[in-house]
């Protein structure tokens, strides 16, 4: 991963409670929620882009979008976890709430 700008960035999100429980993040203006397990990525798999409660988020710099970003979850072992954009609710979502 590109070098971070701040040491304070590496901090990780594994063990905080925003993390833990699945809430979603708001970063570039989107809200986005987990996807899928976290993953070890190798240098060069992302770029840092920025942060989110002073845990680094990066992207994957082939990807021509912002649809998934990867936070830090453990900056020892390169592990990341993968979140994307919040799916809007679905017709059948919105009519069951009726």
């Amino acid at each position: 991963m590109a070098s971070l700008p701040d040491p304070t960035m590496k901090q990780a999100a594994w063990g905080k409670s925003w993390y833990i429980n699945a809430d979603r993040i708001e970063v570039f203006g989107q809200s986005y929620v987990k996807y899928g397990l976290p993953r070890v990525l190798r240098p060069g798999d992302v770029d840092y882009a920025t942060d989110y409660m002073g845990v680094a988020i990066a992207l994957d710099p082939r990807a021509t979008g912002r649809e998934v970003v990867y936070l830090l979850t453990n900056a020892e072992g390169c592990e990341f976890q993968p979140y994307r954009i919040e799916p809007a609710p679905s017709r059948e979502d919105e009519a069951g709430d009726e």
